[in-house]
């Protein structure tokens, strides 16, 4: 089994509505995160796919990638210049578009490589180890969280181990579903993929809990402050708990998609 990791990129957001605004501190913190995954000795990752969707110079990532790259990982580097449409539609709309055209100009990416989805800026810590625990065949594997009403939900977007097939089928083109000023997520269109995708092989809850470092791009938060180190170790026992017992139990989610349900007619 291999994992391509596909980090999203917007070096100059240009007026969209991110705590971190600035070219440079932006640049900097891609470059740390693409560092971090090329000092991994694990051959688990497998290689890297960075894509940038406003047209910055990738210069900088490419002399890192030919200087750092001790471990021999696949490398590539693709250069969009997608970033004009409507702020209001949110940063979702973004990525999300930008990962449907950087995969389908990837040279890498292959029929039997896991596409691991992680926003750019962000690290995870412990990524080797998440995807070692994972089994040999599934659809999708990420982080996913029904309401009360379980047509109704969302997922975890920063981390998401993907076939390239399911991706084809269920998520490519989702983006345009994805409307800010309506209050509608791309984490809770994935949702909706989810909900529509009965007997898929679907993991809802990633093997470990993520160990984060970075800072949230809506809020600023710092993932690796002290405060949120203390947390991990009961977030990480809740998890565990929740794997044992099969929360959340995706057979419900699905039961809901053959009829139809209020608040859903705009991601159904």
């Amino acid at each position: 089994m291999s994992f391509q990791m596909v980090l999203s990129a917007s070096v100059n957001p240009n007026g969209m509505f991110v705590k971190v605004a600035d070219g440079k501190t932006r640049e900097q913190q891609y470059l740390r995160a693409l560092a971090a995954l090329l000092d991994i000795a694990d051959p688990v990752i497998g290689g890297i796919t960075f894509i940038e969707n406003t047209g910055a110079n990738l210069l900088a990532f490419q002399r890192l990638g030919e200087l750092r790259n001790i471990h021999q990982k696949k490398l590539e580097f693709i250069s969009l210049d997608l970033n004009e449409y409507p702020r209001e539609l949110g940063i979702g709309y973004g990525e999300f578009r930008l990962l449907d055209e950087g995969i389908r100009q990837s040279k890498l990416l292959a029929a039997d490589s896991y596409i691991v989805k992680l926003t750019g800026r962000l690290i995870v810590r412990n990524l080797a180890a998440i995807l070692r625990r994972l089994p040999s065949q599934f659809d999708m594997a990420l982080d996913v969280y029904p309401g009360k009403d379980p047509s109704i939900g969302e997922v975890d977007s920063r981390l998401m181990v993907i076939s390239p097939a399911f991706y084809a089928a269920r998520i490519e083109g989702m983006y345009r579903q994805v409307n800010g000023s309506k209050a509608i997520t791309a984490e809770h269109c994935l949702y909706q993929a989810v909900r529509r995708s009965a007997g898929a092989r679907i993991i809802p809850r990633l093997p470990r809990e993520p160990q984060w470092i970075g800072y949230s791009g809506s809020t600023g938060m710092r993932y690796d402050s002290l405060a949120m180190r203390l947390k991990y170790p009961p977030k990480a026992m809740i998890r565990a708990l929740s794997r044992w017992i099969n929360v959340p139990d995706l057979r419900p989610v699905w039961e809901t998609a053959t009829t139809s349900q209020p608040g859903n007619a705009a991601m159904s």
